[in-house]
């Protein structure tokens, strides 16, 4: 391996880092790389020195403790060409005081980092003020100007890690290409990049316009108020005929129980050249399914539970009676839960190939359900 052009060295151990690295602990996991010999450290150099970590967590006694990476790529002069910021809360820290940390240690080198393109933020919080909290959003933006992927995760119902989310989405909207925040967002009026590919989007009730490209988008995933997310993101300028989404391959849609009749809306949507669709069991997405304009085969199809499972099918045949007859299946109250669903799917005709995840804690049916 070690006559392999540093090019084709480099594309290999690409992929030992094209998952997001979500701990430092991750990191150092990628250090053995520059140790076996001089063509292997010159290929692997700016992948595993692309990344920051600063991360906090709760030792057995005495205050958080924050890690970072931070002296020893000053050290070795490799920070200018860092890539990625990851910040991660390991333990329920006052949001101001791990903002205004992180934004410390970064100024302490330089004071704004040009250079890193991409920001994972994982978040929980103890009581704060809103308005520090906001506060230290805005110098962290100062000190980060040239985000254009953007990652947050934190709980969906902490007011103050939505706070940190919205701002950081409105402040950097405009030069997205992926955006992915698990946490509610309420921005008032935002339009993001028309060059914005992957969207994760829960929006909440007060926002007032976001508005989102169709056009550019090939990964889309909506999850929590799906109606009210799927208005504010393509209708929200006025009615139209039909959005379509024309480069759209993956759709992921999300919805808790819901009544509300959404089937006009779904009809507006098109996505011709969608190849995995992932949703769960409920009646918002027997709508999308059975209304929206969706091709008539599919690479993937998974259906997901919170705590049983996952049906995953491959090259399903998707036509509308299909659509139709899962929809029914599914809106069928007295007779879905996640064993029937399996059997239904796995004896239907949709698809040659299926495989079932279990969760851990799931329990085996009943035995009426395994007939």
């Amino acid at each position: 391996m070690h006559q392999l052009p540093t090019s084709v060295l480099t594309n290999l151990f690409r992929h030992l880092t094209s998952n997001p690295l979500e701990t430092l602990y991750d990191w150092k996991q990628l250090l053995p790389l520059l140790a076996i010999c001089h063509s292997w450290r010159t290929a692997a150099l700016p992948l595993v020195y692309q990344t920051v970590f600063i991360s906090c967590a709760q030792p057995a006694s005495g205050p958080p403790k924050f890690y970072t990476n931070i002296e020893l790529l000053v050290k070795l002069g490799y920070h200018r060409n860092t890539l990625q910021l990851v910040l991660s809360m390991g333990c329920p820290l006052s949001l101001s005081a791990f903002l205004g940390k992180v934004t410390g240690l970064l100024q302490i080198v330089s004071p704004t980092w040009s250079q890193i393109a991409e920001l994972h933020v994982e978040l929980q919080s103890a009581p704060s003020s809103n308005d520090e909290v906001a506060h230290c959003a805005r110098t962290l933006t100062t000190v980060l100007p040239n985000i254009s992927k953007l990652y947050v995760n934190a709980e969906t119902e902490d007011s103050l890690c939505q706070v940190v989310a919205t701002y950081l989405v409105s402040a950097y909207a405009g030069q997205l290409v992926q955006s992915e925040c698990f946490v509610t967002i309420e921005p008032q009026d935002v339009h993001f990049s028309a060059q914005l590919r992957n969207l994760v989007a829960r929006c909440g009730s007060k926002m007032q316009s976001t508005m989102v490209d169709p056009a550019s988008l090939t990964h889309l995933y909506i999850a929590g108020n799906v109606q009210h997310s799927i208005q504010q993101l393509f209708f929200d300028s006025g009615p139209a005929s039909c959005v379509e989404l024309a480069n759209l391959e993956q759709l992921c849609v999300l919805s808790p129980s819901d009544s509300s009749d959404c089937s006009s809306l779904f009809k507006q949507l098109a996505f011709p050249n969608l190849s995995v669709l992932r949703i769960n069991p409920s009646q918002l997405v027997c709508q999308l399914i059975e209304h929206a304009r969706l091709p008539d085969q599919l690479t993937k199809l998974e259906i997901l539970t919170m705590h049983t499972g996952t049906i995953t099918m491959y090259n399903v045949q998707f036509a509308s009676e299909q659509r139709a007859q899962l929809a029914r299946f599914i809106d069928d109250e007295d007779r879905v839960d996640f064993w029937a669903m399996t059997n239904y799917l796995f004896g239907a005709p949709l698809s040659s190939h299926s495989v079932l995840t279990l969760g851990r804690l799931t329990r085996m049916p009943a035995i009426e359900h395994l007939r």
